[in-house]
C-alpha cells in the first residue's frame, strides 16, 4: 500500500504540473470560491460578534426580560421595575441594576441628516459595564444633557468622536417628532465598545437624562442586570429568580443570554440566512471547478490510463491519483486565497468598523471545508473513468 501511495503521488504530481498552466482560469475559480466562503464566514462572524458586543461588556450573572423580548438589536420591550425588587429579594442575589435601551436617532453636526444610534443609560452610581474606559468617566454621566460617545462609531460620527478627541464638546440634536422643540446633547467624551450592523453610533448617558431626553419613564425596565453571590449556580438561580417573578419576565443566565442574541440574528433575520446561503454557494462553485480541473486531466491523460488499466492496474489506483490531484489543487488554492482574504478583511474592517477577523478556527474550519470539496469532486470525476472499456479508451 504504501508503494502504492508512493507512486500515485508520483503521478498525481507530475499530472497536475504539467496541467497547471492550461488551468489557470480553473484555479483561479477555485481561489474565489475560497474567498467567497471567507468572506462570507466573516461577515457572518462580525454579526453575531456585534450582536454581543454589549452584553458582553455588561456585569451580569443573569439577565431580566420582558416575556416578548427579541433582541437588544430592536428597542426591547419593558417590564416593570418591581419585578427588580423581587429579584433582589431571592437568596444567592447580590445586586440587581436597571439597563435602559432605545434605538433612535441623531441630527449628523454636518448635513441634518439621521443618523441611527443606540442609547443606552443607567444610574452612574451603580454601574453596569465592565469597560474601564466607561468606569473612569461615570462623573462626566452626572452633568445635565451629556453623553459618551463611542469612538468605533461609523461614518458622521468620526466628525464628532474627531472633535471630542481635540478637546472639544460638541453638542448634537435628538430628533424628536414629538416635540415642540428637539432636546440637545453634549458629548463629553468617549469610549470604545464598537458598532452594531444594523446601528452606527452608541451613546451612554445617565437615566435620568434618558427620562428626560427620550421619555421613557424610568420604571420600565428594559434589562435586568442580576450578580450573584460568590459560589451560587447561575442555573440554579435563573431558575429561583423566574419562580419568584411569577411569569411576569424571563430570566436567562448568561450563556443562555449571549446565545439568544446570536441565535436571534442567524435564524430569525434575513440577513443571517443570506450569509449562511452565501457559505454554501462558495462551496457549491468549488466544488465545480475542482471538479473541471481533475476532468481536464483525466481526459488529457486518458490513453496513458488505459494503458496501465490493460496492464492490470485497478480503478483503485487511479482513485488514488484523482484524490491526490484533488487534495493538492485545495492547498495550492487555498494558501494564496488566504492571504486575499486576510488583504479584504482589513480593507472592510476599516470601511465598516465590524470586528472582522481572520481567526484560527475560521481557517481551520475553510480548510477543512475545502478538503472535502476536493474529496467529493475526486468522487464525481472518477465516476466517468471508472466506467470506461480500457479498448475504448484507444479508439
Amino acid at each position: 500500500m504504501r508503494a502504492m501511495l508512493s507512486e500515485t503521488f508520483f503521478m498525481a504530481i507530475r499530472q497536475l504540473a504539467h496541467r497547471a498552466r492550461g488551468s489557470l482560469g480553473m484555479l483561479a475559480g477555485v481561489c474565489v470560491a475560497i474567498i467567497l466562503m471567507f468572506m462570507q464566514l466573516g461577515f457572518r462572524n462580525a454579526l453575531y460578534d456585534s450582536a454581543v458586543t454589549i452584553p458582553e461588556a455588561v456585569d451580569a450573572d443573569l439577565f431580566i426580560t420582558s416575556t416578548i423580548y427579541e433582541s437588544l438589536s430592536a428597542t426591547p420591550p419593558w417590564f416593570p421595575r418591581t419585578a427588580l425588587y423581587q429579584a433582589q429579594s431571592v437568596p444567592g442575589v447580590a445586586d440587581v441594576r436597571s439597563l435602559y435601551c432605545y434605538v433612535g436617532e441623531l441630527s449628523s453636526p454636518r448635513t441634518n441628516a439621521k443618523m441611527s444610534a443606540w442609547f443606552l443609560a443607567f444610574d452612574p452610581k451603580r454601574p453596569v459595564f465592565r469597560n474601564a474606559e466607561i468606569n473612569e468617566k461615570l462623573d462626566l454621566l452626572k452633568l445635565p444633557n451629556s453623553v459618551l460617545l463611542d469612538r468605533l462609531s461609523r461614518y458622521e460620527y468620526e466628525t464628532l468622536t474627531r472633535a471630542v478627541e481635540q478637546g472639544a464638546r460638541p453638542r448634537i440634536v435628538v430628533p424628536m417628532a414629538s416635540a415642540t422643540l428637539s432636546p440637545v446633547i453634549t458629548i463629553e467624551g468617549l469610549f470604545s465598545l464598537g458598532p452594531s450592523f444594523f446601528v452606527d453610533g452608541l451613546a451612554i448617558m445617565n437615566d435620568i437624562n434618558f427620562y428626560r431626553l427620550i421619555g421613557v419613564p424610568l420604571d420600565r425596565v428594559s434589562l435586568g442586570l442580576v450578580t450573584l453571590q460568590p459560589g451560587v449556580d447561575p442555573a440554579a438561580a435563573r431558575d429561583t429568580v423566574a419562580a419568584a417573578l411569577g411569569g411576569t419576565a424571563k430570566v436567562f443566565t448568561r450563556d443562555e443570554y449571549l446565545a439568544a442574541e446570536r441565535e436571534f440574528y442567524a435564524v430569525r433575520t434575513p440577513i443571517g440566512a443570506i450569509f449562511n446561503l452565501g457559505l454554501v454557494v462558495g462551496v457549491v462553485v468549488g466544488i465545480v471547478f475542482i471538479s473541471q480541473v481533475l476532468h481536464s486531466i483525466i481526459d488529457a491523460n486518458l490513453k496513458e490510463y488505459a494503458v496501465l488499466m490493460a496492464m492490470g492496474y485497478e480503478v483503485r489506483f487511479f482513485g488514488l491519483i484523482v484524490f491526490e490531484i484533488s487534495i493538492a489543487v485545495s492547498i495550492v488554492t487555498f494558501i494564496p486565497s488566504v492571504l486575499a482574504s486576510y488583504l479584504l478583511y482589513s480593507l472592510a474592517a476599516d470601511a465598516t468598523g465590524l470586528p472582522l477577523a481572520l481567526s484560527v478556527g475560521s481557517i481551520s474550519g475553510v480548510l477543512g471545508t475545502v478538503l472535502g470539496m476536493g474529496a467529493l469532486a475526486s468522487l464525481l470525476s472518477m465516476r466517468k473513468l471508472s466506467k470506461a472499456n480500457p479498448l475504448d479508451l484507444f479508439s
